[in-house]
């Protein structure tokens, strides 16, 4: 007979649907997965609560998601499509196509929400989730005082020990349930915690200061006729140019301008896509960064002064789980010189080394290529619980762990470690990929040929979306036919391992 192996999955967005879809497939997993939201989705589960909102104090005040994170969970706005193609956001054994071949390569947001929710019910996998709740700790057994164990002693003894409570409803230091478990694997997502650099003088700006995090409606007020400094230089901020200027619901607002600074303004200086709002002074970009701010204007580093009137944040956001007990030594964190992003020790980026019980799947950054990634993280983490494959010794994943840190720091163009989960994408992404598949691609024999050929393929699609993207060129890439342009075999990602 089995022995039982109680897993608990936090979060029921996308990697925690993967990962409750592919462990659901061992004999002796009892899975439990749970999501602070009501429904599954995770980001793509829509929500308009955020600090703009008119009830935003009245929800804090009884929000525990607001109270553990100190943010709202919703990350994402209304009219958002995707900005990669429908191929590379499918799953293995139910395609997008599967769910509706009619669907465009790029996608609403409902649109997306939906072929998710398809596949949670075509993998019956709602069952698993207990909605509605919130992991507010989780511990190390070992690591517990004879009296906390004492405490739990009608409970068995596994590896972690997990306190959870309702996420919406009451205070956060009562109605806690603890159960335990054997292995637990964190999707909780990177789009959590907004990372808001300290400026000079912010505290004097008299005007509206957002994170891209509490964008919502392109028509609210507060960009009205309004100059928008949108500090950032990747696509989230260059996205906040088409939710402004080239909304696919509201079309274009009546923005003064758009002052797009940054450090690195490649995307907005190569974009041809918004050449005429350029040439009008709709759009101005500002390499470099601000040096100070007063009441109602933004002094930049090339030496110039602009009145602005809303400053919105698209700086990405930082790594964190305010759920794991400092005291228990599991995981690092790096400071402001990473941006808040990083965190380690991990093996392959997901396995936590000092105790390996413990997933981060789905933890890769600003890669078209994250759904793929995130599909074979979860079948390796599989074969290590049901136990087809085996980890190196600790000592052997340190060794390779500190080389990647190295690597980082020197692919890194601020030689810190703010880029360890993004994989250059053509390049790292791929040896990344591979060197995952070589634990178990050996359980699955005679695919070796057609996974090489359909990768191929992938990164020569993968290379167009990254031009379009690396050129600014959003609104391009979404009027694409990648369909009609890239061989009939690569248009799912469900045919290799």
């Amino acid at each position: 007979m089995l022995l039982r192996r109680p897993v608990l999955i936090i979060g029921a967005g996308r990697t925690g649907m993967l990962t409750a879809r592919h462990l659901s497939t061992v004999p002796n997993c009892s899975i439990t997965i749970v999501e602070a939201k009501s429904e599954v989705g995770g980001l793509w589960a829509y929500e308009e609560m955020n600090e703009l909102h008119p009830r935003e104090k009245e929800v804090k005040a009884s929000d525990n998601y607001y109270k553990l994170y100190n943010c709202f969970q919703g990350s994402i706005y209304p009219h958002v499509t995707t900005n990669i193609t429908k191929s590379f956001l499918s799953y293995k054994d139910f395609s997008i196509n599967d769910f509706d071949p009619t669907l465009p390569d790029i996608l609403t947001l409902k649109q997306y929400h939906s072929y998710l929710n398809a596949y949670w019910d075509h993998f019956g996998l709602k069952k698993y989730v207990v909605f509605n709740t919130l992991v507010k700790s989780l511990r190390l057994y070992e690591n517990l005082s004879e009296e906390e164990k004492s405490a739990i002693k009608e409970l068995p003894q596994r590896t972690f020990v997990v306190t959870t409570i309702d996420s919406k409803v009451g205070d956060i230091s009562v109605k806690e349930n603890i159960s335990t478990y054997d292995y637990v694997i964190v999707s909780v997502g990177m789009n959590v915690k907004p990372y808001i650099p300290t400026i000079k003088g912010i505290s004097n700006f008299k005007g509206s200061v957002i994170h891209v995090k509490e964008f919502r409606e392109p028509d609210d007020p507060i960009y009205q006729d309004k100059t928008i400094l949108v500090l950032g230089g990747s696509a989230s901020a260059i996205d906040m140019v088409v939710q402004l200027y080239h909304n696919p619901v509201k079309g274009r607002q009546s923005i003064k301008k758009i002052i797009f600074c940054a450090n690195d303004t490649g995307m907005i200086d190569k974009t041809t896509d918004f050449k005429d709002l350029k040439e009008e002074g709709a759009v101005v970009g500002k390499k470099g960064w601000v040096d100070n701010f007063t009441e109602d204007s933004a002094t930049f580093s090339d030496g110039t002064t602009e009145k602005v009137d809303v400053v919105i944040f698209c700086t990405g956001y930082c790594a964190t789980f305010p759920f794991l007990d400092l005291a228990d030594k599991i995981l690092d964190f790096g400071g402001e010189e990473t941006r808040f992003k990083f965190f380690g020790p991990l093996y392959k980026r997901m396995v936590s080394i000092r105790q390996p019980k413990l997933f981060f799947p789905g933890y890769i950054d600003y890669n078209p290529l994250i759904n793929y990634i995130s599909e074979v993280q979860v079948m390796l983490l599989k074969h290590l619980i049901d136990g087809s494959v085996k980890l190196p010794s600790v000592e052997e994943m340190m060794k390779e762990y500190e080389e990647d840190v190295e690597n980082s720091k020197a692919n890194s163009k601020y030689g810190t470690l703010s880029s360890f989960f993004n994989l250059v994408a053509a390049k790292y992404d791929v040896t990344y990929i591979e060197g995952l598949r070589k634990f178990f691609q050996h359980l699955y024999p005679g695919t070796e040929e057609i996974h090489k050929k359909h990768l191929e393929r992938k990164v020569e699609m993968l290379k167009k979306n990254m031009e379009f993207i690396n050129n600014g060129n959003m609104l391009s890439l979404k009027r694409f036919d990648f369909s009609g342009n890239f061989p009939e075999e690569i248009k799912n990602t469900t045919e290799f391992i």
